[in-house]
């Protein structure tokens, strides 16, 4: 169940009511503002709204979340985000020369993040090993 808050990607418990909307793939925003990408199924109290869109990667939905938290700091307990807020928000994107939403360039950026952050992973990890051996 996912509910307003920035800890646990709005994780707030585990239920197991077949009654509820049961959302995957998919990024929520909650009532601050908060946006998170979710790859598993997931529902959501009312303070929760579904964005999805099959067309998108997983690497441009990470791009796109990270757009939407930049404006996060509009939203707060007395300046909730609600529905009027979602039609009307603009998110801005890098374009390609024919002035669309430049997808590649979204993927691609997000895919060289995951690598750099990886490789640091990678570097601790290592470094730990050799300790460990005596090196």
């Amino acid at each position: 169940m996912l509910t307003a808050g920035e800890n646990n990607n709005g994780i707030s418990s585990f239920v197991s009511n077949e009654n509820m909307p049961l959302f995957k793939d998919f990024i929520s925003i909650d009532m601050f503002g908060n946006a998170f990408y979710h790859k598993y199924k997931a529902t959501g109290d009312d303070n929760i709204y579904f964005f999805i869109n099959n067309d998108l990667s997983f690497y441009v939905k990470l791009f796109v979340v990270s757009c939407i938290n930049m404006q996060k700091n509009k939203f707060s307990y007395g300046k909730q985000f609600r529905q009027q807020n979602a039609d009307n928000m603009k998110i801005l994107l890098p374009i390609d020369s024919k002035g669309q939403p430049n997808w590649e360039f979204m993927e691609s950026f997000m895919r060289k993040i995951e690598n750099k952050q990886l490789i640091s992973y990678l570097r601790v990890l290592d470094k730990g090993s050799k300790l460990d051996s005596g090196l």
